[in-house]
């Protein structure tokens, strides 16, 4: 009987183990696949950006409002 306990708890052990690992590849395939969707999105966003037209420049308005200012 000893023997039978023992084999049991170890292939317990070896599925609880299994599991752990399964468990941390599907979160590692999570990750990469979040890793992913987040640099497709930033470099849209920086697609669109630069495609934009260039905005009017702050410089020029505070100029003009000092200009009237003694």
């Amino acid at each position: 009987m000893p023997y039978r306990e023992s084999h049991h708890r170890r292939r317990a052990a070896i599925r609880d183990a299994l599991d752990l690992l399964i468990v941390a590849d599907l979160l590692d395939i999570a990750a990469a696949v979040l890793a992913v969707v987040f640099v497709r999105a930033l470099t849209r966003m920086q697609r669109l950006k630069a495609a934009a037209p260039p905005l009017a420049s702050t410089e020029l308005l505070l100029k003009q409002l000092d200009a009237g200012r003694m």
